[in-house]
Protein backbone atom coordinates (compact mmCIF):
# COMPACT_ATOMS: atom_id res chain seq x y z
CA UNK A 1 0.00 0.00 0.00
CA UNK A 2 2.75 2.27 0.84
CA UNK A 3 5.24 0.91 -1.61
CA UNK A 4 6.03 4.39 -3.35
CA UNK A 5 4.65 6.52 -1.29
CA UNK A 6 5.71 6.14 2.36
CA UNK A 7 4.35 7.77 5.45
CA UNK A 8 6.96 10.22 5.96
CA UNK A 9 6.04 11.33 2.78
CA UNK A 10 2.14 11.42 3.37
CA UNK A 11 2.88 13.26 6.61
CA UNK A 12 5.57 15.75 4.37
CA UNK A 13 2.23 16.62 2.28
CA UNK A 14 0.02 17.72 4.87
CA UNK A 15 3.02 19.33 6.46
CA UNK A 16 3.29 21.56 3.71
CA UNK A 17 -0.15 22.48 2.94
CA UNK A 18 -1.42 22.96 6.44
CA UNK A 19 1.66 25.64 6.74
CA UNK A 20 3.81 23.94 9.95
CA UNK A 21 6.95 24.15 7.59
CA UNK A 22 6.05 27.53 7.47
CA UNK A 23 5.91 27.56 11.50
CA UNK A 24 9.42 26.12 11.64
CA UNK A 25 11.35 27.93 8.69
CA UNK A 26 9.63 31.51 8.27
CA UNK A 27 11.25 33.85 10.62
CA UNK A 28 9.33 34.82 13.25
CA UNK A 29 8.88 38.91 12.25
CA UNK A 30 7.89 37.83 8.80
CA UNK A 31 4.76 36.06 10.46
CA UNK A 32 1.43 38.02 10.63
CA UNK A 33 0.68 39.49 14.09
CA UNK A 34 -1.97 36.71 14.80
CA UNK A 35 0.36 33.64 14.62
CA UNK A 36 3.31 35.38 15.83
CA UNK A 37 1.93 36.57 19.23
CA UNK A 38 -0.84 33.91 19.28
CA UNK A 39 0.34 29.97 20.97
CA UNK A 40 1.01 27.35 19.37
CA UNK A 41 -2.10 25.62 19.97
CA UNK A 42 -4.16 28.84 18.61
CA UNK A 43 -1.48 28.58 15.06
CA UNK A 44 -2.11 24.27 14.40
CA UNK A 45 -5.95 25.10 15.53
CA UNK A 46 -6.32 27.90 12.84
CA UNK A 47 -4.63 26.12 9.79
CA UNK A 48 -6.19 22.84 10.77
CA UNK A 49 -9.67 24.80 10.59
CA UNK A 50 -9.14 27.14 7.46
CA UNK A 51 -8.53 23.72 5.55
CA UNK A 52 -10.40 21.29 7.04
CA UNK A 53 -13.80 23.11 7.92
CA UNK A 54 -16.12 21.90 5.19
CA UNK A 55 -14.83 18.05 7.06
CA UNK A 56 -15.84 19.74 10.26
CA UNK A 57 -19.65 20.62 9.09
CA UNK A 58 -20.17 17.40 7.50
CA UNK A 59 -21.92 14.96 9.35
CA UNK A 60 -20.74 12.15 7.92
CA UNK A 61 -17.30 12.91 7.99
CA UNK A 62 -14.60 11.63 10.61
CA UNK A 63 -13.71 15.40 11.13
CA UNK A 64 -17.38 15.67 12.76
CA UNK A 65 -16.59 14.81 15.61
CA UNK A 66 -15.01 18.17 16.65
CA UNK A 67 -18.20 19.83 16.35
CA UNK A 68 -20.35 16.96 17.69
CA UNK A 69 -22.50 17.94 20.24
CA UNK A 70 -21.98 14.99 22.39
CA UNK A 71 -18.16 14.86 22.20
CA UNK A 72 -18.11 18.49 23.81
CA UNK A 73 -20.42 17.82 26.51
CA UNK A 74 -18.11 14.52 27.64
CA UNK A 75 -14.74 16.82 27.43
CA UNK A 76 -16.90 19.55 29.69
CA UNK A 77 -17.79 16.65 32.38
CA UNK A 78 -14.11 15.56 32.27
CA UNK A 79 -12.91 18.60 32.37
CA UNK A 80 -14.67 19.81 35.70
CA UNK A 81 -14.38 16.60 37.81
CA UNK A 82 -10.68 16.91 36.68
CA UNK A 83 -10.41 20.26 38.32
CA UNK A 84 -12.82 19.70 41.08
CA UNK A 85 -15.03 22.36 39.17
CA UNK A 86 -12.50 25.13 41.13
CA UNK A 87 -14.28 28.62 39.92
CA UNK A 88 -17.44 27.53 38.15
CA UNK A 89 -18.88 25.31 41.78
CA UNK A 90 -21.53 27.98 42.16
CA UNK A 91 -22.79 27.27 38.34
CA UNK A 92 -24.57 24.27 37.25
CA UNK A 93 -26.18 23.26 34.15
CA UNK A 94 -29.30 20.58 32.70
CA UNK A 95 -30.42 19.85 29.03
CA UNK A 96 -33.58 21.87 28.14
CA UNK A 97 -35.82 20.02 25.95
CA UNK A 98 -39.70 21.85 25.77
CA UNK A 99 -41.79 21.78 23.06
CA UNK A 100 -39.96 23.88 20.67
CA UNK A 101 -37.54 24.80 22.77
CA UNK A 102 -34.13 22.50 22.97
CA UNK A 103 -30.46 23.25 24.61
CA UNK A 104 -28.16 23.94 27.45
CA UNK A 105 -29.81 25.84 30.36
CA UNK A 106 -27.16 27.26 32.32
CA UNK A 107 -28.61 28.02 36.38
CA UNK A 108 -27.12 28.72 39.76
CA UNK A 109 -26.31 26.19 41.89
CA UNK A 110 -28.73 26.46 44.48
CA UNK A 111 -28.97 24.26 47.97
CA UNK A 112 -32.63 22.36 49.31
CA UNK A 113 -32.63 25.04 51.90
CA UNK A 114 -32.29 27.96 50.34
CA UNK A 115 -35.27 29.76 48.63
CA UNK A 116 -34.58 29.93 45.04
CA UNK A 117 -34.81 33.33 44.09
CA UNK A 118 -36.44 34.33 40.32
CA UNK A 119 -33.46 34.84 38.02
CA UNK A 120 -33.15 38.69 36.90
CA UNK A 121 -30.68 38.25 34.38
CA UNK A 122 -31.03 35.68 31.20
CA UNK A 123 -29.27 35.80 28.68
CA UNK A 124 -30.25 33.41 25.28
CA UNK A 125 -27.21 32.40 22.90
CA UNK A 126 -27.66 31.55 19.45
CA UNK A 127 -24.53 29.33 18.28
CA UNK A 128 -22.66 29.26 15.21
CA UNK A 129 -25.15 28.25 13.19
CA UNK A 130 -22.38 27.22 9.95
CA UNK A 131 -20.58 25.04 12.34
CA UNK A 132 -22.04 24.36 15.70
CA UNK A 133 -25.87 24.69 15.20
CA UNK A 134 -26.98 21.39 17.21
CA UNK A 135 -23.89 21.66 19.40
CA UNK A 136 -24.56 23.91 22.17
CA UNK A 137 -22.40 21.93 24.40
CA UNK A 138 -19.47 23.43 22.73
CA UNK A 139 -20.15 26.78 24.40
CA UNK A 140 -20.89 25.11 27.73
CA UNK A 141 -17.53 25.77 29.50
CA UNK A 142 -16.90 28.95 28.35
CA UNK A 143 -20.32 30.30 29.13
CA UNK A 144 -20.31 28.78 32.76
CA UNK A 145 -17.44 30.75 33.61
CA UNK A 146 -19.18 33.96 32.42
CA UNK A 147 -21.62 32.48 34.34
CA UNK A 148 -19.75 32.18 37.66
CA UNK A 149 -18.43 35.72 36.90
CA UNK A 150 -21.93 37.63 36.37
CA UNK A 151 -22.95 36.03 40.08
CA UNK A 152 -19.70 37.65 41.42
CA UNK A 153 -20.79 40.93 39.69
CA UNK A 154 -23.70 40.92 42.05
CA UNK A 155 -26.03 39.17 39.79
CA UNK A 156 -28.07 37.03 42.41
CA UNK A 157 -29.68 34.47 39.43
CA UNK A 158 -28.85 34.98 36.15
CA UNK A 159 -29.63 32.04 33.55
CA UNK A 160 -27.77 31.74 30.14
CA UNK A 161 -29.59 29.12 27.46
CA UNK A 162 -27.72 28.13 24.72
CA UNK A 163 -29.76 27.07 22.02
CA UNK A 164 -29.35 23.62 20.24
CA UNK A 165 -31.30 25.07 16.85
CA UNK A 166 -31.13 22.74 13.69
CA UNK A 167 -28.52 20.99 11.59
CA UNK A 168 -27.74 23.58 9.06
CA UNK A 169 -27.98 20.98 6.41
CA UNK A 170 -31.51 20.45 6.83
CA UNK A 171 -32.60 24.10 7.91
CA UNK A 172 -33.18 27.19 6.34
CA UNK A 173 -32.97 30.52 7.17
CA UNK A 174 -36.78 30.71 8.13
CA UNK A 175 -36.41 27.31 10.23
CA UNK A 176 -33.82 28.76 12.20
CA UNK A 177 -35.38 32.42 12.95
CA UNK A 178 -38.44 30.62 14.02
CA UNK A 179 -36.19 28.35 16.18
CA UNK A 180 -34.81 31.66 17.64
CA UNK A 181 -38.63 32.98 18.15
CA UNK A 182 -39.77 29.88 20.29
CA UNK A 183 -36.40 30.48 22.78
CA UNK A 184 -36.97 33.96 22.75
CA UNK A 185 -40.71 33.30 23.91
CA UNK A 186 -39.62 30.89 26.17
CA UNK A 187 -37.02 32.65 27.78
CA UNK A 188 -39.47 35.90 28.26
CA UNK A 189 -42.60 34.06 29.44
CA UNK A 190 -40.07 32.04 31.74
CA UNK A 191 -38.72 34.67 33.43
CA UNK A 192 -40.95 38.10 33.16
CA UNK A 193 -38.41 39.97 36.41
CA UNK A 194 -34.92 38.99 34.26
CA UNK A 195 -33.42 41.69 31.95
CA UNK A 196 -32.93 39.41 28.92
CA UNK A 197 -30.21 39.58 26.43
CA UNK A 198 -29.93 38.00 23.00
CA UNK A 199 -26.33 37.09 21.82
CA UNK A 200 -24.45 35.01 19.42
CA UNK A 201 -21.34 34.77 17.47
CA UNK A 202 -20.75 34.20 13.45
CA UNK A 203 -23.62 32.73 11.84
CA UNK A 204 -25.79 33.11 15.21
CA UNK A 205 -24.21 36.76 15.70
CA UNK A 206 -26.03 37.17 11.98
CA UNK A 207 -29.26 35.45 13.23
CA UNK A 208 -29.53 37.41 16.66
CA UNK A 209 -29.18 40.87 14.41
CA UNK A 210 -31.97 39.29 11.90
CA UNK A 211 -34.06 38.96 14.92
CA UNK A 212 -33.34 42.49 15.75
CA UNK A 213 -34.95 43.53 12.50
CA UNK A 214 -37.59 40.75 12.43
CA UNK A 215 -39.09 41.99 15.75
CA UNK A 216 -39.27 45.44 14.39
CA UNK A 217 -41.71 44.39 11.23
CA UNK A 218 -42.77 40.98 11.48
CA UNK A 219 -43.67 39.15 8.58
CA UNK A 220 -44.97 35.91 8.95
CA UNK A 221 -44.85 34.63 5.14
CA UNK A 222 -41.31 34.04 5.32
CA UNK A 223 -41.83 30.73 7.27
CA UNK A 224 -44.20 29.73 4.57
CA UNK A 225 -42.60 27.38 1.54
CA UNK A 226 -43.83 27.09 -1.98
CA UNK A 227 -43.98 23.40 -1.69
CA UNK A 228 -45.76 23.74 1.75
CA UNK A 229 -48.84 25.48 -0.32
CA UNK A 230 -50.65 21.99 -0.32
CA UNK A 231 -49.79 20.48 2.92
CA UNK A 232 -52.59 19.21 5.49
CA UNK A 233 -50.18 20.20 8.67
CA UNK A 234 -49.96 23.93 7.12
CA UNK A 235 -52.95 25.24 8.87
CA UNK A 236 -51.55 24.00 12.12
CA UNK A 237 -48.19 25.44 11.37
CA UNK A 238 -49.57 28.85 10.27
CA UNK A 239 -50.89 28.95 13.71
CA UNK A 240 -48.00 28.46 15.73
CA UNK A 241 -46.59 31.27 13.60
CA UNK A 242 -49.41 33.57 14.25
CA UNK A 243 -49.37 33.01 17.92
CA UNK A 244 -45.47 34.34 17.80
CA UNK A 245 -45.31 36.55 15.55
CA UNK A 246 -48.85 38.45 15.66
CA UNK A 247 -48.29 38.95 19.44
CA UNK A 248 -45.83 41.58 20.96
CA UNK A 249 -42.36 40.21 20.64
CA UNK A 250 -40.53 41.25 23.61
CA UNK A 251 -37.33 43.62 22.57
CA UNK A 252 -34.73 42.83 24.20
CA UNK A 253 -32.76 44.44 26.99
CA UNK A 254 -29.44 44.39 25.54
CA UNK A 255 -26.89 42.38 22.50
CA UNK A 256 -24.02 40.65 22.55
CA UNK A 257 -22.82 39.76 18.78
CA UNK A 258 -19.43 38.61 18.11
CA UNK A 259 -17.77 38.61 15.01
CA UNK A 260 -21.04 38.43 12.87
CA UNK A 261 -21.17 37.27 9.01
CA UNK A 262 -23.08 40.54 7.52
CA UNK A 263 -23.92 39.25 4.32
CA UNK A 264 -24.49 35.67 2.70
CA UNK A 265 -25.04 36.87 -0.64
CA UNK A 266 -22.67 38.50 -3.31
CA UNK A 267 -19.82 37.31 -1.11
CA UNK A 268 -16.19 37.70 -3.40
CA UNK A 269 -12.65 36.49 -2.61
CA UNK A 270 -10.12 39.14 -1.33
CA UNK A 271 -7.36 39.45 -3.38
CA UNK A 272 -4.99 38.51 0.00
CA UNK A 273 -7.64 36.04 1.31
CA UNK A 274 -4.78 33.76 1.18
CA UNK A 275 -2.13 35.73 3.50
CA UNK A 276 -5.34 36.48 6.06
CA UNK A 277 -4.98 34.14 9.07
CA UNK A 278 -8.60 33.87 10.00
CA UNK A 279 -9.98 30.34 9.30
CA UNK A 280 -13.14 32.00 7.76
CA UNK A 281 -12.85 32.31 4.38
CA UNK A 282 -15.52 33.62 1.30
CA UNK A 283 -15.64 30.45 -0.75
CA UNK A 284 -16.88 28.99 3.06
CA UNK A 285 -19.83 31.85 3.34
CA UNK A 286 -20.59 31.02 -0.46
CA UNK A 287 -21.10 27.30 0.14
CA UNK A 288 -22.98 27.61 3.77
CA UNK A 289 -25.16 30.26 1.44
CA UNK A 290 -26.22 27.73 -0.58
CA UNK A 291 -28.59 25.70 2.35
CA UNK A 292 -29.36 28.40 4.39
CA UNK A 293 -30.95 30.99 1.80
CA UNK A 294 -34.34 29.69 0.25
CA UNK A 295 -34.83 30.30 -3.37
CA UNK A 296 -38.17 32.38 -2.49
CA UNK A 297 -36.13 35.09 -0.57
CA UNK A 298 -34.28 37.80 -2.39
CA UNK A 299 -30.56 37.61 -2.48
CA UNK A 300 -29.86 41.13 -1.33
CA UNK A 301 -32.67 40.89 1.46
CA UNK A 302 -31.39 42.69 5.04
CA UNK A 303 -33.50 40.06 6.91
CA UNK A 304 -31.01 37.68 6.24
CA UNK A 305 -27.80 39.35 5.64
CA UNK A 306 -28.25 42.43 8.19
CA UNK A 307 -25.22 43.98 6.23
CA UNK A 308 -27.39 44.80 3.56
CA UNK A 309 -29.19 47.11 6.39
CA UNK A 310 -26.95 50.98 6.58
CA UNK A 311 -29.68 52.77 7.33
CA UNK A 312 -29.16 53.98 10.91
CA UNK A 313 -32.83 54.90 11.34
CA UNK A 314 -34.15 51.23 10.14
CA UNK A 315 -31.54 50.14 13.07
CA UNK A 316 -32.98 52.53 15.52
CA UNK A 317 -36.45 51.04 15.16
CA UNK A 318 -35.09 47.75 15.89
CA UNK A 319 -32.56 48.77 18.63
CA UNK A 320 -32.39 46.60 21.96
CA UNK A 321 -33.69 48.80 25.31
CA UNK A 322 -30.14 49.58 26.74
CA UNK A 323 -27.83 48.76 23.49
CA UNK A 324 -25.62 46.19 21.60
CA UNK A 325 -21.87 44.91 22.45
CA UNK A 326 -20.09 44.42 19.28
CA UNK A 327 -16.88 42.63 19.30
CA UNK A 328 -14.84 41.16 15.99
CA UNK A 329 -11.22 40.84 15.84
CA UNK A 330 -8.49 42.76 14.04
CA UNK A 331 -7.14 40.05 11.97
CA UNK A 332 -10.75 38.63 10.45
CA UNK A 333 -11.72 38.52 6.93
CA UNK A 334 -14.84 40.58 7.96
CA UNK A 335 -12.93 43.37 9.54
CA UNK A 336 -13.42 46.29 7.40
CA UNK A 337 -16.99 45.29 6.86
CA UNK A 338 -17.64 44.85 10.66
CA UNK A 339 -16.10 48.09 11.31
CA UNK A 340 -18.35 49.63 8.99
CA UNK A 341 -21.40 48.01 10.31
CA UNK A 342 -20.56 49.25 13.88
CA UNK A 343 -20.43 53.01 13.03
CA UNK A 344 -23.99 52.61 11.45
CA UNK A 345 -24.84 50.84 14.99
CA UNK A 346 -23.72 53.69 16.46
CA UNK A 347 -25.54 56.14 14.82
CA UNK A 348 -28.31 54.25 16.07
CA UNK A 349 -27.68 53.97 19.46
CA UNK A 350 -26.08 52.71 22.02
CA UNK A 351 -23.24 50.95 20.92
CA UNK A 352 -19.87 49.27 22.50
CA UNK A 353 -17.72 48.80 19.98
CA UNK A 354 -14.88 46.21 20.70
CA UNK A 355 -11.90 45.23 17.85
CA UNK A 356 -9.33 43.19 19.32
CA UNK A 357 -5.72 43.58 18.23
CA UNK A 358 -4.29 40.48 16.85
CA UNK A 359 -7.39 38.42 17.07
CA UNK A 360 -9.82 36.57 14.51
CA UNK A 361 -13.27 35.42 13.47
CA UNK A 362 -14.75 34.48 16.84
CA UNK A 363 -12.16 35.43 18.93
CA UNK A 364 -13.56 34.90 22.39
CA UNK A 365 -13.18 30.69 22.21
CA UNK A 366 -10.58 30.71 19.75
CA UNK A 367 -8.49 32.20 22.81
CA UNK A 368 -10.62 30.11 25.41
CA UNK A 369 -9.48 27.15 23.46
CA UNK A 370 -5.57 27.53 22.60
CA UNK A 371 -4.29 29.83 25.56
CA UNK A 372 -1.74 28.46 27.78
CA UNK A 373 -2.95 30.78 31.14
CA UNK A 374 -5.75 30.43 32.11
CA UNK A 375 -6.22 34.57 32.59
CA UNK A 376 -5.47 34.69 29.29
CA UNK A 377 -8.37 32.30 28.54
CA UNK A 378 -11.03 33.87 30.70
CA UNK A 379 -9.52 37.40 29.81
CA UNK A 380 -13.14 38.26 27.48
CA UNK A 381 -15.24 36.29 29.71
CA UNK A 382 -14.00 39.12 32.64
CA UNK A 383 -14.50 41.88 30.04
CA UNK A 384 -18.11 40.87 29.79
CA UNK A 385 -19.21 40.24 32.72
CA UNK A 386 -17.86 43.37 33.58
CA UNK A 387 -20.18 45.39 30.54
CA UNK A 388 -23.12 43.32 31.45
CA UNK A 389 -22.93 44.31 34.90
CA UNK A 390 -22.32 48.14 34.00
CA UNK A 391 -25.71 47.61 31.66
CA UNK A 392 -28.05 45.91 33.67
CA UNK A 393 -27.13 45.61 37.42
CA UNK A 394 -28.81 48.85 38.10
CA UNK A 395 -32.23 47.77 36.29
CA UNK A 396 -32.35 44.31 38.01
CA UNK A 397 -34.69 43.07 40.66
CA UNK A 398 -32.56 42.98 43.36
CA UNK A 399 -29.77 45.11 43.05
CA UNK A 400 -31.46 48.46 44.87
CA UNK A 401 -33.05 46.10 47.59
CA UNK A 402 -31.35 46.75 50.86
CA UNK A 403 -32.20 42.62 52.32
CA UNK A 404 -30.40 41.07 48.70
CA UNK A 405 -28.09 43.46 46.99
CA UNK A 406 -24.88 42.45 46.62
CA UNK A 407 -21.86 45.01 45.23
CA UNK A 408 -20.43 43.42 42.21
CA UNK A 409 -15.87 42.75 42.85
CA UNK A 410 -13.37 44.26 40.84
CA UNK A 411 -12.90 41.47 37.87
CA UNK A 412 -11.39 44.06 35.21
CA UNK A 413 -8.06 44.66 37.06
CA UNK A 414 -6.14 43.34 34.11
CA UNK A 415 -2.52 44.30 34.80
CA UNK A 416 -1.51 44.08 30.50
CA UNK A 417 -2.42 45.18 27.33
CA UNK A 418 -3.21 42.36 25.30
CA UNK A 419 -6.89 43.65 24.97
Amino acid sequence: MFSNYSIGQNISFWVDNWGFCELIHEPLNNKNKVHRQGTLHQFVLLRLLKQLVPEVTNEAAPGYSFAANAVWKRFYDYRSIFQAWNGIELSTYEELKKDDVKGVLIKKAECSDKTVLEPDLAIYYIPNLAILANSPHFYTEYLTTLHSLLLLQGFKNPVILIAQMKSPSKAEFPDQLLTLLHGWKYITDSYPKAKCFIAGDSAGASLALSFLIFRSAPDSSIFTKPEEESDENLEQKNATISSITENHIPPPFGAIIISPILKFRGVTERPSEDQCPDFLTSSFINRISQNYIPPNLPDLEALHSPGFCNNSNKWEQSFPEKGIILTWGAEELLNNEIEEFGNILAMAGATKRWKVKSAVHSWPFVSFLTEDAQDEKEDSCFIFAGIISRMALWHSAYYLDPNSSKEPMNLLTIDDDHL
